[in-house]
């Protein structure tokens, strides 16, 4: 009626016995190994500077993205920056005028 995979995941989790966790993280973690310190990974001497060569292309990055989209997004912040000064001033204005 079920397939093998699915009748022993449904018994096994309805009985309790069984494993915890689905089958495919079970798989997964049947082949850890723990390496009591085993240096198992590490950097190639061409990637110890990971960070240096962004940081040296952000600048130029940064501008060239400005000056490229900077006509399509500079009206909506002038417009924003224009409505958020009116309307500071208007605030202000009616503070001065209804001072006590």
């Amino acid at each position: 009626m079920f397939a093998p995979t699915s009748r022993r995941l449904l018994i096994g989790g309805l009985s309790g016995k069984g494993k915890p966790v689905g089958l495919a993280l079970g798989k997964h973690w049947k082949a850890f190994k723990p390496t009591n310190g085993q240096v198992s990974q590490h950097l190639a001497p061409t990637e110890q500077m990971v960070l240096m060569p962004w940081v040296r292309t952000w600048p130029k990055r940064l501008k060239d993205k400005f000056f490229h989209s900077g006509p399509e997004f500079m009206p909506a912040v002038l417009s924003i920056g224009f409505c958020v000064w009116y309307l500071e001033d208007l605030e202000a204005n009616i503070h001065f005028h209804h001072r006590d």
